[in-house]
């Protein structure tokens, strides 16, 4: 005897995140720089893509801000992603 279950789709917002995760880490994974931008991580939420992590230098800040620049659904970034050189050097936020 075997069942058939109805299955529903995943409401709208599940996949619109899951759209947007999609995009970033395929946007990752093609940049040159995938080395660096492997330990920021992210968080989507109603049209804002938050970016959270370390980089090396404030160019390099910019570079993944622009990067996600363009994903359908994402209307606004917010870069908190820290800066911290090799010198020791933070734009890190105190806790």
């Amino acid at each position: 005897m075997s069942t058939v279950m109805a299955t529903t789709p995943p409401p709208m917002e599940a996949r619109v995140k899951s759209s947007v995760n999609i995009s970033v880490k395929r946007r990752i994974a093609d940049c040159c720089y995938r080395f660096v931008f492997n330990k920021v991580t992210w968080h989507y939420e109603e049209g804002c893509l938050t970016l959270r992590g370390c980089v090396p230098s404030f160019y390099l800040k910019q570079v993944l801000q622009e990067l996600m620049r363009g994903i359908e659904q994402v209307d606004q970034i917010q870069n908190d992603v820290d800066v911290v050189s090799s010198t020791g050097l933070s734009s890190e936020r105190p806790k």
